[in-house]
């Protein structure tokens, strides 16, 4: 796994979610800049738990604020 096909996965399930064009999700913008509340949130930590079989806490999720927060968060547990 690495941080090119990490951002890319994770783009098309925000893309899905928050119905945005794949272009827009970039590594530097925050998922409020791309529209996601917080039931949006939640749906894309599920998606990102189903897909790369991990448990995100609720603390982690609140320290995540951009595409590149959650792209660090995956690799780190996927060390683990």
């Amino acid at each position: 796994m690495d941080r090119t096909s990490v951002t890319s996965k994770l783009a098309s399930i925000c893309v899905e979610e928050l119905h945005v064009g794949e272009e827009e999700v970039t590594e530097g913008k925050t998922f409020l800049e791309l529209g996601a509340d917080s039931i949006n949130s939640v749906n894309i930590m599920m998606a990102v738990e189903d897909l790369y079989h991990l448990e995100i806490t609720d603390d982690e999720l609140q320290s995540i604020i951009t595409i590149r927060d959650m792209v660090d968060l995956i690799l780190e547990k996927a060390k683990t």
